[in-house]
């Protein structure tokens, strides 16, 4: 039987077993058992039934036809136990076929009956999100879609619920003139929990009430969106297509990666507009709006939101002087919970920091003292592996606080409330005020004490002051500080390169114990992503330098690229996706020179961002882009990534076919374009398909271009003794026309 449980709220229990192609398995659970309790009837009757019912579970309509040519009237019946018609299977089972056969035999009535939940076929059609079975059985009445199932919710409802985007779309095109006012709100809402934010985008519009309506649970929209800990598309990797989706289906990751980055505008033009209503209203209104249940300020400032918070304070600065019951700002609750993002917008507000400064709790705490309390998941932690290394970067985030405090309060005590208690006995319920600094609630730390064998070891103590010495270089306002300490660092990460393994020449230059290399090097990675992040052009600039210099390194010494065992293999940096993360940011700052410079990183990064959709796409979008200088990134990019990822060649072959081809493009863009050809021999397939691409497009080129691909090919041939030979054997005329020496000749001076 089929059966689908829904709750009122955002619960849905839907079990997973099904292995029926065509059902989404977090949907429905169908359990097609022939000793399924079927409805009440004699023993014949009961096995007709569950014929029907396998016949509908597996779309067989010839064994259902045959048996309603012999009983009519088993077209309208009820076959299970729990009330259920064939019409209620066929629509779980989303056989549209079936269902569209077996409409046109049923009666007006049966095809509305609802089981014992109180659900109809179409709310199982809902559920599915299959548009085209919710078309075909909406041509038998239009009431259909505005027919409550369980719990009085809506076909509409529950399709939102689980996140069917296009059949929400359909039916609300359908049942909008309908839809009344609790409903409109409690399906706006859904909407964005479900990240269906077009259709959400499309209902303010036509009823503007919804910014400031409030849900059965007393909820706003921006209460929804506040309760999200990120927007879509700020993670570069979330659940890309599979494995075999991808080798099948290229494109398939491009085209996740664009529709995140899509949901992610309509997120921010939704919370654009839900804004701009409510700041229309009186002061204190606003303030009811977005304080009651709860304050949504401080909820989004909790779980990190930034994009949340930044648009609403930009159309209503008085939110920052905003405090909670315990007199945190979201500059104290941004502290608390280690959102860096967050905490970084104080430097924006100018002398009003000197005020936010001073808010204390009834602990007497200051922003020290918070900057110094453990959180119980810090996820400014999660990504640092190793306790001496997390008490690093807790030691940096006291000293960051710490710059923008007043000298007074940096040793100002806090006040601790604790009952006396003696060799386990408590006396009476007596207390004592304890003054504490920030320092001291440090020394209190349970991971501190787990780093204490590694700090007692004098080299790994010397690798957390290099570490510490270089953050702190990094964050320094005086100019040239920080790039002084990233062309340290290069000179640095230079000898590291050249070594496949860490000798005891790498482990004396950094201070490093032999094993701990690896830790070291993501640690000393992700503070050079976030200057990337946090700087400016100058450090960027520097950034990108640094790798670069490491990039033409490898190059010198003819390594591999899938030989590659440095630094940057993607073997040894496990927290990758952290730092794709933070370039992802400065590439979308819109900015042409920081997305071409965070196109560059990504292809010195090439070794483990290559396999991220989202890095791909941003790169194959970025070559159609009209900057010239982002244009020439993206290729610099690409044929980082071409050198070690042979599914990737394909799709940039087919892209530079046209960019170098096309008489549009100008000559420097085709040149670069031609140049990647060189790069594309991470494999013998690979190669043979640039290269015969090159040879056909060489017909269509102007003499210059000819030149400068004949190169690239040359190059590329080199990489494949198979490749070379073949060219010395074709002896193609087009690549020994301009030149009066032998085929040998020509090629020995081209390598």
């Amino acid at each position: 039987m089929a059966a689908v449980e829904i709750s009122n709220g955002n619960n849905i229990n839907a079990a997973t077993e099904s292995n029926h192609p065509g059902q989404h398995n977090h949907i429905i659970q169908l359990v097609a058992a022939p000793q399924q309790p079927l409805a009440s009837g004699d023993g014949v009757e009961r096995k007709r039934h569950l014929q029907l019912y396998q016949a509908a579970l597996s779309g067989d309509w010839d064994t259902a036809e045959g048996i309603y040519g012999e009983f009519p009237d088993e077209v309208n019946a009820r076959i299970t136990k729990r009330g259920e018609t064939a019409l209620h299977i066929a629509a779980a089972a989303e056989h549209t076929d079936f269902v569209k056969k077996l409409v046109s035999k049923m009666t007006v009535e049966a095809k509305t009956y609802k089981n014992n939940a109180g659900n109809t076929a179409f709310c199982f059609a809902a559920i599915s999100g299959v548009e085209e079975l919710a078309k075909v059985m909406m041509e038998m009445g239009s009431d259909l879609a505005m027919t409550r199932g369980r719990g009085n919710m809506l076909p509409i409802y529950m399709a939102a619920l689980l996140g069917h985007r296009k059949m929400v779309s359909y039916l609300y095109d359908k049942t909008n003139e309908q839809l009344t006012d609790g409903d409109r709100i409690a399906l706006f809402v859904t909407l964005i929990n479900s990240d269906i934010y077009d259709v959400a985008l499309k209902m303010l519009k036509a009823h503007p009430r919804l910014a400031y309506d409030r849900d059965e649970h007393q909820l706003t929209a921006l209460h929804a969106f506040a309760q999200k800990s990120c927007m879509p598309s700020n993670i570069v990797d979330q659940s890309p297509p599979g494995f075999w989706n991808k080798c099948l289906n290229p494109f398939s990751g491009y085209k996740f990666a664009q529709m995140k980055k899509l949901m992610h505008k309509q997120a921010l033009d939704l919370i654009q507009h839900l804004w701009e209503h409510v700041v229309l209203l009186d002061d204190a209104t606003i303030s009811r709006q977005i304080g009651e249940p709860w304050p949504l300020v401080f909820t989004a400032a909790e779980r990190g939101n930034l994009d949340f918070l930044t648009l609403l304070i930009r159309l209503y600065p008085d939110l920052i002087f905003k405090v909670e019951h315990n007199m945190y700002s979201i500059f104290h609750i941004a502290i608390l919970n280690r959102h860096e993002d967050i905490y970084k917008m104080i430097y924006q507000i100018g002398s009003i920091k000197n005020l936010i400064t001073t808010y204390k709790d009834g602990e007497g705490n200051n922003m020290l003292h918070l900057a110094a309390k453990v959180v119980e998941s810090p996820s400014r932690l999660n990504v640092i592996p190793g306790a001496a290394l997390q008490l690093q970067s807790e030691l940096l985030w006291f000293e960051e606080v710490k710059k923008v405090v007043q000298p007074r309060h940096i040793e100002e005590k806090n006040r601790e409330l604790r009952t006396l208690c003696s060799h386990n006995m408590q006396i009476g319920n007596q207390s004592r005020v304890k003054l504490t600094k920030p320092r001291e609630i440090k020394r209190r730390y349970n991971f501190l004490k787990a780093s204490s064998a590694k700090m007692e070891r004098n080299s790994a103590a010397c690798a957390m002051e290099w570490s510490i010495q270089l953050e702190k270089a990094l964050r320094s306002k005086k100019s040239g500080q920080a790039i002084e300490a990233i062309q340290q660092f290069g000179k640095r990460i230079l000898q590291w390169s050249k070594e496949p393994k860490p000798t005891m020449v790498v482990y004396n230059m950094f201070g490093l114990v032999p094993g701990e290399d690896r830790l070291f090097a993501n640690t000393i990675l992700l503070r050079l992503a976030d200057a990337f992040r946090f700087g400016d052009k100058e450090t960027r600039v520097s950034i990108v330098r640094v790798f670069l210099l490491e990039l033409k390194c490898r190059d010198n010494k003819k390594i591999k690229s899938k030989q590659y065992k440095g630094i940057l293999s993607k073997d040894r940096v496990h927290n990758h996706v952290e730092l794709l993360k933070r370039v992802k940011i400065v590439f979308d700052t819109g900015d042409v020179e920081s997305r071409a410079l965070a196109l560059a990183l990504f292809g010195c990064w090439a070794h483990f961002a290559k396999d991220s959709a989202h890095i791909r796409y941003l790169i194959l979008s970025s070559m159609i882009s009209s900057d010239v200088l982002e244009v020439k990134a993206s290729l610099f990019a690409a044929g980082c990534f071409c050198e070690l990822a042979g599914d990737f060649v394909s799709v940039v072959l087919e892209m530079l076919l046209n960019m170098v081809t096309s008489s549009e493009s100008l000559s420097n863009i085709r040149i670069a374009g031609i140049r990647v050809f060189a790069k594309m021999g991470c494999s013998y397939s690979a190669a043979n398909r640039a290269y015969k691409t090159g040879i056909k497009m060489l017909d269509s080129l102007e003499e210059d271009l000819v030149v400068t691909m004949l190169v690239s090919l040359t190059r590329l041939a080199s990489r494949s003794t198979v490749l070379l030979l073949e060219q010395i054997q074709d002896n193609d005329p087009f690549l020994f026309q301009y030149t009066s020496l032998s085929p040998t000749e020509n090629l020995a001076i081209r390598l």
